[in-house]
């Protein structure tokens, strides 16, 4: 990982389409209750404690889950036993997790005066970095064994090659609309498929890693001018198709416009392009509600939000549905290992396991 992900290059995207703008065949948001709605959830509760710690993010494998939350929480799920780790650093939370296998994992972390990032090697995680930014999310570059990057606040992009210490690798831009906020950009989340080609979540913008302009292209979408990204997944395949969690419980597309990865057209323009697939305008104070995270595989795209909600659509059909949960908790995070083998976490150290078929 020897590149500096210097010149990002501004660009605007229309967005092209909207698959639904809600209501969508969406259940009303009604007083609901665990008992009421629990024997028609695809999801079983796997741990939940009514006074606990707030689960932030996951990450696992078939037969495998860890997942991280606030106080440097954390659990680990193997061989139908789950483990709690941590939970008594208050003041240190862990924001979200990425690994390579159950011994090697990376947690990014925020504190009040910044930020961390701890390893874990099997036995306990170890703080490796430190720095005056908080940090919201990780990744670890699949083709690189060690090599990591970090996103947090102020535009700061942190990383960790094989054999090297952690640095600060790019600096991204605020958007002209994000003047007068401090910590803008704020970059909440980070995936991608290799090092030249991933994907951040930053507020008002998608800033995407593209080798021709030897770093990164800042999309400034022009149409919805008040949305905001918020959670970031890269389908599994050969070409850039990534999931965004955005603001409105919302969800948005970004891709090659053609389904192929063209690095320039002969006019050395990009044909990247943005679709929204779902908008929830409806509710009281929507432009603050999150899509917090997103998973998704060539079935079934997933998304869960801040208000304790499902929703999925199938790659086929397009067709987009809320599915039932067993719980109303603020939903954070989920990870999937198939369509029938997801997981989700969120508020009281709650995790949810089970199918999005």
């Amino acid at each position: 990982m020897r590149a500096k992900f210097v010149a990002p290059i501004a660009l605007t995207l229309h967005f092209v389409a909207c698959r639904q703008v809600l209501g969508i065949e969406d259940l009303p948001d009604q007083a609901r209750t665990d008992a009421a709605i629990a024997p028609s959830s695809p999801f079983t509760i796997t741990n939940r404690v009514p006074s606990g710690e707030t689960l932030t993010g996951a990450w696992g494998m078939p037969g495998y889950l860890v997942a991280v939350g606030t106080r440097t929480v954390s659990y680990f799920y193997e061989n139908g036993l789950v483990e709690r780790l941590g939970g008594n650093a208050a003041g240190r939370d862990f924001t979200a997790v990425s690994g390579r296998s159950k011994n090697d994992l990376y947690a990014s972390g925020k504190t009040a005066s910044g930020g961390f990032v701890s390893h874990y090697d099997g036995t306990r995680w170890v703080v490796i970095f430190e720095t005056d930014t908080a940090l919201h999310g990780i990744w670890c570059i699949p083709e690189f064994a060690g090599a990591v990057l970090a996103v947090g606040d102020n535009g700061k992009v942190f990383g960790l090659a094989p054999g090297e210490t952690w640095s600060l690798v790019s600096v991204l831009p605020k958007a002209v609309t994000e003047t007068d906020v401090a910590e803008a950009p704020v970059l909440w989340a980070i995936s991608g498929r290799s090092l030249d080609d991933f994907a951040i979540a930053g507020g008002s913008q998608i800033f995407h890693r593209e080798p021709i302009f030897g770093g990164f292209a800042h999309y400034r979408p022009v149409g919805r001018g008040d949305v905001a990204f918020r959670s970031v997944w890269q389908l599994p395949g050969p070409t850039t198709n990534v999931i965004l969690g955005t603001n409105y419980s919302g969800a948005a597309w970004f891709t090659s416009s053609d389904g192929t990865d063209v690095d320039a057209s002969a006019d050395g323009g990009f044909t990247y392009s943005v679709s929204e697939i779902t908008r929830n305008e409806t509710e009281v104070g929507a432009d603050k509600r999150f899509t917090t995270g997103v998973w998704g595989n060539s079935e079934r795209i997933v998304g869960v939000d801040d208000h304790g909600r499902i929703r999925t659509e199938d790659q086929g059909t397009l067709n987009i549905r809320k599915v039932p949960s067993p719980t109303d908790e603020p939903l954070f995070g989920v990870w999937g290992n198939s369509t029938d083998d997801v997981w989700i976490v969120g508020s009281h150290e709650l995790i949810l396991h089970g199918s999005i078929r």
